[in-house]
């Protein structure tokens, strides 16, 4: 299906000697432009819809546009702040980065592309979010999308695989192709780590590299019409084709870590209940934090966390508190090994060395 928005068609200017004859001519082709537009509009919804009912999603209604600020962005009770290390400046605010370089610019733009236009070229339309297991990737994601007030289009590889390895490429196809001529969706790109690693390592399945050869072209033709954001959520960056990660392809790669010390302990509404204190609850117990454990606090996930929090308000002493905190810290994720294959290796390994692959 072609689109037809207003931003790329336009009618000749009718040259017209008699002015009497001028006033109808111009309303005669300022109707036909305006049933052009209402027609590409419609167009627009409709693959929308195909493409939600082809992958079996339900599509949530889209939210008028409002001026939002920083405040609004992601201000929901399980999305805390983490540090972001990128070129310019070390131990960044994440939230403060994705709102400076990826969604504040998204919101302004987001009205053009309900009547028909695209986001501006060098606005950042797509994005990787790596980082350990647990980190919220994928919600992060969804907030983005909540922002921007569209829908979050899931994709994962079990769509693709609906009718059997035999069926997968025409699947693919099918699914890039719809995706090439929507609007107005965040299409996360979810647990695709197997199919889209190195080529040629000794790990790839053959249909893994298949598949990646075949999504590169299709994501440089998304990526150009300008006109959805999608992002790629994953474990494993480093293990992406390196033609994956170039920027013509993904504008932002962003590192996702476990929330901070700081904003852990500025959250009051841990628990099943939201009514668990992490800071007054050591407080209360006395517990006098050492660097260790403030370091040990702030490399927990999120659910760590809530597990630290919720043992803590059954805990009656100082001493049982660090002695718990050590134990869940021990086995925390990011001091677990990356694989079986990387005894050696700890996820926290692994993100330092990483850390540098943000943009």
């Amino acid at each position: 299906m072609t689109s037809c928005a207003p931003n790329s068609f336009r009618l000749p200017t009718p040259q017209l000697d008699d002015p009497e004859k001028a006033g109808s001519e111009s309303w005669t082709t300022a109707s036909v432009y305006h049933f052009i537009h209402r027609l590409d509009r419609l167009l627009a919804e409709a693959v929308r819809r195909v493409l939600f009912h082809h992958l079996d999603q339900p599509l949530p209604p889209t939210l008028p546009g409002r001026v939002k600020t920083f405040d609004d962005f992601a201000p929901a009770p399980d999305f805390l702040d983490s540090r972001l290390d990128v070129p310019e400046a070390k131990g960044h605010s994440l939230r403060a980065f994705l709102w400076d370089k990826f969604v504040q610019p998204l919101s302004a733009q987001a009205g053009r592309i309900a009547e028909g236009g695209i986001f501006e070229k060098g606005t950042a339309t797509s994005a990787i979010f790596f980082g350990p297991p647990g980190t919220s990737k994928t919600e992060l994601s969804k907030k983005i999308a909540e922002f921007l007030g569209w829908p979050l289009l899931l994709v994962d590889p079990s769509l693709l695989l609906r009718k059997g390895m035999d069926g997968m490429q025409e699947e693919a196809n099918k699914i890039f192709r719809m995706l090439e001529e929507t609007e107005r969706v965040v299409v996360l790109f979810d647990e695709f780590d197997e199919l889209v690693r190195e080529r040629g390592s000794a790990n790839s399945e053959p249909f893994s590299r298949l598949l990646t050869t075949s999504m590169l072209p299709k994501l440089t033709s998304i990526h150009k019409r300008r006109t959805v954001v999608f992002i790629i959520a994953t474990n494993h960056v480093g293990e992406f084709d390196l033609a994956i990660r170039r920027r013509g392809r993904f504008d932002r790669v962003v590192q996702v870590m476990p929330p901070t010390y700081e904003a852990k302990m500025a959250k009051h509404d841990w628990g099943p209940e939201k009514n668990l204190d992490l800071k007054g609850r050591l407080d209360e117990l006395g517990v006098k934090l050492t660097d260790d454990m403030i370091r040990q606090i702030g490399e927990l996930t999120y659910d760590e966390s809530e597990e630290f929090v919720v043992h803590l308000s059954t805990i009656d002493n100082p001493q049982t508190a660090a002695t718990a905190l050590a134990a869940i810290w021990s086995q925390c994720t990011l001091q677990t090994s990356v694989s079986r294959e990387e005894q050696n290796m700890t996820w926290a390994d692994r993100c330092r060395a990483e850390a540098q692959l943000s943009h």
